[in-house]
């Protein structure tokens, strides 16, 4: 896949995220609440996950603009030539149509089958799920209880028009990354978070 941002897990994107999150606490909502963690669990660092829904609308966008930016430098080339001649264009003209109109309620259908995913699977139990809007979305004080306690922080790098999307968990100084659909995002998600998976010792 091309990528349109440098590779997730740098520097510059720990950096971003950290200052991002210095500023979310007054406007986050509560989305979801699967299972009932037990007081020892609410004090893990894993048992909390937190999306960042708003970075994948503005990755969506940015996307977005790129590829509009591209297919117009290209489109001659294109009727020419023919796609298979032009380099990147089979990868990338899924993503051309899907730009076609605003990104917007392709990434919150998104969310909303993740958000699905993430409730009905039962490798999910006792994990608290938050997800932020961006500034204009309402503010939950239970959310924002949930979010001065530990927890990883979920980023979906969201590509309009591809059926899997880019993703990394935060946790601590621990940074991993994966690729799915809504579904595969979830397993893997909640198998990371509540330990049912290889631990790492550093």
């Amino acid at each position: 896949m091309l990528r349109l941002m440098s590779r997730r897990g740098c520097e510059w994107r720990r950096v971003a995220v950290r200052e991002r999150m210095k500023h979310l606490f007054g406007a986050m909502i509560l989305s979801a609440l699967i299972g009932t963690a037990s007081a020892e669990d609410s004090n893990r660092t894993d048992s909390i996950v937190f999306i960042d829904a708003w970075w994948s609308l503005d990755y969506a966008k940015n996307s977005c603009w790129q590829v509009t930016q591209w297919h117009q430098e290209n489109r001659d080339l294109i009727k020419q030539l023919g796609c298979n001649a032009v380099t990147s264009c089979q990868e990338l003209m899924p993503r051309v149509d899907a730009c076609g109109n605003d990104p917007g309620p392709e990434v919150l259908y998104f969310f909303a089958q993740l958000a699905a995913q993430l409730a009905s699977n039962t490798q999910c139990k006792g994990v608290q799920v938050t997800k932020y809007d961006g500034p204009n979305s309402a503010t939950s004080s239970e959310a924002a209880n949930t979010m001065t306690k530990p927890h990883s922080t979920l980023i979906v790098d969201y590509t309009p028009g591809s059926p899997k999307q880019a993703w990394t968990l935060s946790q601590r100084d621990t940074h991993m990354d994966g690729e799915g659909d809504p579904k595969e995002i979830a397993a893997n998600i909640c198998t990371i978070v509540t330990e049912r998976g290889a631990r790492f010792v550093k």
